[in-house]
C-alpha cells in the first residue's frame, strides 16, 4: 500500500479556509452594526438594522457553504485513497507544493517512486476528449439528441508542463536529480480521452494509470539518496500530513 499525504493546498481545503475566514469577518461585522444600531441610534429598526439582517443572511449562506465543503473534503480523501493500491515504496501527495525561481504551483497529485516522480493533473469532467498536450485547446465530444456534438474547450495542459518542469528544476537545485513525468488523468468513469504530445501522457483509466506509473522507465536514474530527500522536501514544502 502506497503512503498517502494531503497538503494544505488542495482545492476543497482552500475553499473551506476562504469560507471560514469570510464567516469570521461577517460575525465581527454583525456585532459592530448591532452595537451601532443599539448604542448610537437606539434601535435596530434603522439602516444599521437592515445591514444586520443582510449580514445574518450572509452568515447563514456561508455556514451552508462550509457544510458543502466538508462533503468535498471527504470526496478529495476518497480520490486520494484510489492511489493506495500502488506499491509500498510509492509516496503520493495530494495538492503538492512546487516552487522554483519564484514560480509556485499546486499539483493535483505528485507521486514519488524510487526511480522517478510523476506530476498528475486530474480532469473529472465527463465526455470524450481529444487533443494535443502541447496545446491548451482540446475538443470535447458529447452526444446530444442522438448525434455527436464537438466543442472546443480550454484545457490548461500548459500548467501541467510548467509544474513538471519546475518540479524537476526544484529537485535539481536541491541536489536531487530525478525525472518528473507529466500525466493528464481523466478520472470520470463517463469520460474517455485520446491525446498526443511530446512528453505528457494521457490516461483515462485507473488501472492503466497505476500500470503506467509502476512500469515507467525514466530516461535516467536518480542520484543516490534522491528518493528519500525528495519525500522530505515535498512533505515539508507542502506542509503535508499522512492520510491514515
Amino acid at each position: 500500500m502506497a503512503v498517502l499525504y494531503r497538503s494544505k493546498n488542495t482545492e476543497a481545503q482552500n475553499k473551506q479556509s476562504f469560507n471560514r475566514q469570510n464567516l469570521i469577518t461577517l460575525i465581527v461585522l454583525l456585532f459592530v452594526f448591532i452595537i451601532i444600531g443599539l448604542g448610537v441610534q437606539g434601535t435596530l429598526l434603522s439602516f444599521s438594522g437592515v445591514i444586520v439582517v443582510v449580514i445574518i443572511l450572509a452568515i447563514i449562506y456561508r455556514i451552508v457553504r462550509i457544510g458543502r465543503t466538508s462533503v468535498d473534503l471527504e470526496l478529495e480523501k476518497k480520490r486520494l485513497r484510489s492511489f493506495a493500491d500502488l506499491p509500498d515504496s510509492y509516496h503520493v501527495f495530494q495538492g503538492a507544493y512546487v516552487e522554483f525561481e519564484g514560480r509556485s504551483y499546486s499539483c493535483d497529485y505528485f507521486v514519488i517512486s524510487p526511480s522517478c516522480c510523476f506530476a498528475i493533473m486530474e480532469e473529472r469532467s465527463p465526455g470524450r476528449f481529444e487533443g494535443n498536450t502541447d496545446y491548451d485547446i482540446w475538443t470535447i465530444i458529447n452526444e446530444e439528441k442522438g448525434r455527436e456534438v464537438k466543442k472546443e474547450v480550454y484545457f490548461a495542459t500548459s500548467i501541467l508542463r510548467q509544474q513538471t518542469y519546475h518540479a524537476a528544476e526544484m529537485l535539481k537545485s536541491e541536489a536531487m536529480a530525478m525525472w518528473v513525468q507529466g500525466i493528464v488523468y481523466f478520472s470520470n468513469k463517463h469520460s474517455s480521452a485520446k491525446g498526443t504530445g511530446k512528453n505528457t501522457k494521457v490516461i483515462d483509466d485507473k488501472q492503466k494509470l497505476h500500470q503506467y506509473i509502476t512500469s515507467f522507465s525514466p530516461p535516467f536514474k536518480p542520484n543516490p539518496g534522491s528518493f528519500e530527500k525528495a519525500i522530505k522536501l515535498i512533505k515539508k514544502r507542502s506542509k503535508a500530513k499522512r492520510l491514515l
